[in-house]
């Protein structure tokens, strides 16, 4: 069963799909990764449908949640490097 309410915009999908293709360099060094390609449909769909974790006011909450869906399997279709 999922945890998190979720949805493709169609747009994003051969994006994603070049993404990973290109294998996105670590930023700042190697301390960062590029985990999650989002639109901005698929954004607001994720913060909308999941308001007690992704759509948390932006903070500490905030940023937890969101690590937490970066590393739930209902991420998977989202991601572009592996977690």
């Amino acid at each position: 069963m999922r945890k998190y309410c979720t949805w493709l915009d169609p747009r994003a999908i051969p994006v994603r799909i070049r993404m990973r293709q290109q294998a996105p360099r670590d930023i700042a060094s190697g301390t960062l990764r590029l985990a999650l390609h989002l639109s901005d449909k698929e954004a607001e769909f994720l913060e909308t449908q999941n308001p007690e974790s992704l759509g948390l006011p932006p903070g500490p909450d905030h940023d937890a949640a969101w690590a937490r869906f970066i590393s739930h399997p209902d991420s998977e279709p989202y991601r572009v490097n592996k977690v």
